[in-house]
């Protein structure tokens, strides 16, 4: 069965007006916080309206998508990261105790809610499904990070053909200069190991990005 991602079919689609930025560090706003985004590995970020706001059609509760990462040395329908605003958390500014209070709701209820969205999306060029989902559990905690990993099928159809495969992802909330980020990690998935790259990677860039934020006056 051939692996199929979501976002390469919109790569594709937006190849025309697409721009990309190798710089180190990216910076992209919450409310009026700035957050930086440090170089993470190999990955460099692809800025571009029209797809973040195709991807915000794509996601549970309407989240708002600030960055798009891919893979430099890698096939695009292998990975990449996705940052993006929960919904209804933009305005709002968040303490060490509130962020708990909210990774502790997220591991009493159902953690594939906040990452995912099973059904069906069309568009003008092709039908999108994500179905399937088998929930990995939580990975990642504390005080200012939360991870969990989804395993899930995801279909794509464009002029009747229809492929499909199986992904991962490791969906992370960052509390970051008292606002929240959601940074979700995507792979194919094959193999265990494929799990355990997300595991390993995700650990990594949530440190470097707390890291890189932790300067704020906000936690002083």
């Amino acid at each position: 069965m051939k692996s199929i991602r979501i976002k390469v079919v919109v790569l594709a689609l937006s190849v025309l007006f697409m721009s990309a930025s190798y710089a180190e560090e990216t910076v992209i706003s919450i409310g009026h916080q700035e957050i930086v985004i440090p170089e993470l590995d190999s990955f460099y970020s692809v800025m571009n309206e029209q797809l973040l706001g195709f991807m915000d059609e794509m996601i549970p509760e309407k989240r708002k998508h600030l960055a798009y990462f891919v893979d430099k040395n890698t096939p695009l329908s292998r990975k990449h990261i996705v940052f993006a605003i929960p919904a209804g958390t933009e305005s709002n500014t968040f303490s060490k105790s509130d962020f708990l209070a909210l990774s502790n709701r997220l591991k009493e209820g159902d953690t594939t809610k906040a990452a995912l969205k099973p059904g069906k999306i069309s568009t003008r060029k092709a039908i999108f499904s994500i179905g399937g989902i088998t929930p990995m559990g939580v990975f990642l905690e504390n005080d200012r990070a939360i991870g969990f990993i989804n395993v899930y099928e995801e279909n794509v159809e464009i002029n009747g053909r229809l492929e499909s495969g199986k992904t991962a992802n490791a969906f992370v909330l960052l509390l970051l200069k008292g606002r929240i980020l959601a940074m979700n990690i995507i792979t194919s998935f094959e193999f265990t190991k494929d799990i355990d790259w997300l595991k390993r990677k995700a650990h990594i860039w949530s440190a470097q990005i707390i890291d890189a934020n932790s300067k704020s006056p906000f936690f002083k």
